[in-house]
C-alpha cells in the first residue's frame, strides 16, 4: 500500500487531480480500495471532471482498512490520512453540507458504501 500513498502524493504534488480519480477509479474496480462516501462515485467524478468545483471522497483499502479523504476544492485539492472514517463522529462528513453540491443547483449525487448502508436521507 506504500506504492498506492507515493502514486496519490505524486499526482497531488503535481496538482494532477484528474490522474487521481482515474487511479482510484481503477483501483476500486480492481477491488484494492473502497469508495466509503463521496460527492460523487469514482466513475462520475472521471465522467464530470471539470464541472465541479468542490468534491470530496472518503475511500478505504480492503487490505488493511486505512481510510483516505481525498479532495478537491476551489483553492486545489488534496489527499489526506484519515483513518476514523468509520467513527459515529465522523458521519457529520457525510451530510449534504459536507458531500454535495446541491447549493450549486445540483442534484444529490452523494455514493458510496455509507449511503447503501444507512440509506440517503
Amino acid at each position: 500500500m506504500n506504492n498506492f500513498l507515493s502514486t496519490i502524493c505524486g499526482f497531488a504534488q503535481s496538482n494532477d487531480f484528474y490522474s487521481i480519480v482515474t487511479f482510484l477509479c481503477e483501483k476500486e474496480k480492481t477491488g484494492e480500495i473502497v469508495l466509503y462516501a463521496g460527492t460523487y462515485s469514482l466513475e462520475a467524478a472521471l465522467e464530470r471532471f471539470g464541472s465541479y468545483d468542490n468534491a470530496s471522497f472518503y475511500i478505504y483499502t480492503t487490505q488493511d482498512k486505512s481510510g483516505y479523504c481525498f479532495y478537491i476544492n476551489r483553492m486545489g485539492g488534496g489527499i489526506r490520512e484519515d483513518n476514523k472514517i468509520f467513527k459515529f463522529s465522523h458521519r457529520y462528513l457525510y451530510n449534504k453540507n459536507h458531500l454535495s453540491n446541491c447549493y450549486f443547483g445540483e442534484k444529490d449525487y452523494r455514493c458510496g458504501e455509507y449511503f447503501e448502508k444507512k440509506g440517503k436521507k
